[in-house]
């Protein structure tokens, strides 16, 4: 939504959410919303399952567990992004990278990782 607010225009003057494409609106979560909670539930879920670390099956205890769940507020990155029909008017023009700082923390990571699991000699 930050890159494109809802009323943002495109090249030709026209609206940019428009036709099949609608505006995301955000949502206050409510840890007392069912709805809520099963997505966060699932969400949870399908990451466990990717990493292979056991799932959680009880609603209530997602819910307990979101109530002590401090969050940070959402802060949107400031970002550059071309439409398909900005990139065809330039084609030479460099992609913009989202997140520049996301290499560093990966670096980071890994080591940890690494160092985690004996891979790396610890000094």
């Amino acid at each position: 939504m930050s890159i494109f607010p809802k009323d943002h225009l495109d090249k030709d003057g026209q609206a940019f959410w428009s036709g099949p494409k609608r505006a995301p609106s955000p949502i206050e979560f409510d840890i007392l919303n069912d709805e809520h909670i099963k997505f966060v539930l699932s969400y949870a879920n399908l990451i466990a399952a990717t990493l292979s670390i056991p799932q959680v099956k009880d609603i209530n205890a997602v819910r307990e567990l979101a109530k002590n769940t401090p969050a940070a507020a959402y802060v949107a990155k400031k970002i550059v992004v071309k439409t398909p029909e900005e990139e065809k008017e330039n084609p030479g023009a460099q992609a913009t990278i989202a997140a520049p700082d996301d290499d560093e923390a990966i670096e980071v990571l890994l080591k940890e990782i690494a160092e985690a699991t004996n891979l790396v000699d610890k000094k």
